[in-house]
C-alpha cells in the first residue's frame, strides 16, 4: 500500500497535462500512487492518461463520463489506496519536494498536513500565497492560523480513513467552493495540524479555459457561502473560537461578483434586490462585523435605484477601483 494516494481530475487541459504528470513523477518522496480520472474529456487527455500509465506502474486511468469536478475527484478517492490521500489540478505543477514537504518528523501524530501555493504564470512563479508557519499544533490551536482562508483542495493531505469512515465528499451537486465545502466538513474530524512554510505547489493562472477565470452565477456563489458560514460557525462553536468568514478579501469577492452581474447579462436589479431581501430577513448572515452590513447595504441600494447609464459608466468604474485598491491591500497583509 503506498503512503500517498495523488487524485488528478482530468478534462480538455491536453495542453498542460503532460507537464503536470511528469512534475509528480520528479517526486524525491517516491512512496505514492498517481490516479487519473478522465471526465469525459472529448480531446486526447484520454489517450495521454493510458499512455503514461503504460510508462509508470505507479499510474492508473480511470475514464467516467462528464460529471464535473467533484464526481472526478471523489472517484478518485473511490480508487485510492494509500494511506493520505492529495489532490492536484491537471493544469498545475508541482516542484521535486512537494511531497517530501509534508512527510517530516513531526507528522505523523496528525490528520492534516498543509502548505501554501505560489502563483504560476507564463512559465515562471510570481509570488507565494496562503504561506503557511512551521508547526505541528492540535486542531484548536491551528485553527485561528488561516485555516479558513487556505480551504482549497490542493496543497494539503488527507488521511484517507478519516474519508471512508465519515463519509466525507466532494459535493457534486456545486459547481463553485466545492473544494472548500470538503475541507470544512474534514476539519470536524481533525484532531492535529502538521504546516510546512514550503509553496511548493505550482498555481497555474494562464490558463484561460480554467474555473478561475469561469463565470459564475452570483446566485450560486451566494449559495456556497451560506453553505460556508454555517459549517465555519459550527466549527467556531467545536473549537471555541470566532473565526468570521467575512474578512476585507472575502467582502471584496462579494462585490465583484455584484459587479459581475452586469458583466454576465443577469437581471442586475433583481439579483440585488435579492441580497438586500435576504440580508433584511437575516437568512443571509455572513455579515458578521457592522463595516461589512453598512458596505454591502448601501451598495445594493444604491445599485438598485440607480439608472443604468449613471450605474454603468460611473458606478462601476469607481467600484472596480475600489475592489483593486481592496485586492492589492489585501494581497500585501496575506504574503
Amino acid at each position: 500500500m503506498p503512503t500517498i494516494s495523488i487524485i488528478v481530475p482530468v478534462y480538455k487541459v491536453e495542453e498542460y497535462l503532460p507537464a503536470c504528470i511528469r512534475s509528480i513523477l520528479r517526486q524525491t518522496y517516491r512512496d505514492f500512487e498517481l490516479i487519473l480520472v478522465d471526465d469525459g474529456s472529448p480531446d486526447r487527455c484520454g489517450e495521454i492518461c493510458d499512455e503514461f500509465a503504460k510508462l509508470d506502474s505507479r499510474i492508473r486511468a480511470v475514464h467516467q463520463k462528464n460529471g464535473g469536478v467533484s464526481k472526478a475527484r471523489n472517484t478518485g478517492i473511490d480508487h485510492a489506496t494509500g494511506e493520505w490521500v492529495t489532490c492536484i489540478d491537471p493544469d498545475d505543477m508541482i516542484t521535486p519536494r512537494y511531497l517530501e514537504s509534508f512527510f517530516k518528523d513531526n507528522f505523523s501524530s496528525c490528520e492534516l498536513l498543509i502548505q501554501g501555493l505560489s502563483l504560476f504564470v507564463h512559465g515562471r512563479v510570481t509570488k507565494k500565497q496562503y504561506k503557511m508557519p512551521d508547526f505541528s499544533l492540535p486542531i484548536e490551536n491551528a485553527y485561528s492560523l488561516k485555516l479558513i482562508q487556505n480551504c482549497f483542495a490542493v496543497c494539503k493531505a488527507y488521511k484517507r480513513s478519516i474519508i471512508q469512515l465519515h463519509n466525507i465528499n466532494f459535493p457534486e451537486n456545486r459547481t463553485y467552493g466545492e473544494d472548500c465545502i470538503f475541507f470544512y466538513k474534514y476539519l470536524f474530524y481533525v484532531s492535529r495540524v502538521f504546516s510546512s512554510s514550503s509553496c511548493r505547489y505550482l498555481y497555474r493562472r494562464d490558463n484561460p479555459s480554467s474555473a478561475a477565470y469561469r463565470p459564475h452565477d452570483p446566485i450560486t456563489h451566494f449559495s456556497f457561502m451560506m453553505e460556508a458560514n454555517s459549517l465555519i460557525k459550527q466549527l467556531n462553536q467545536k473549537f471555541k473560537k470566532h473565526i468570521s468568514y467575512i474578512g476585507d478579501y472575502e467582502l471584496m469577492q462579494i462585490q465583484t461578483i455584484i459587479y459581475n452581474t452586469s458583466i454576465e447579462k443577469y437581471s442586475y436589479r433583481k439579483f440585488v434586490k435579492l441580497i438586500y431581501l435576504l440580508r433584511d430577513r437575516k437568512r443571509f448572515d455572513i455579515f458578521e462585523h457592522k463595516t461589512a452590513k453598512l458596505s454591502i447595504s448601501f451598495f445594493c441600494l444604491a445599485v438598485y435605484y440607480t439608472p443604468t447609464f449613471i450605474l454603468y459608466y460611473i458606478m462601476v468604474p469607481i467600484w472596480i477601483m475600489y475592489i483593486n485598491l481592496k485586492k492589492s491591500s489585501t494581497r500585501h497583509q496575506m504574503e
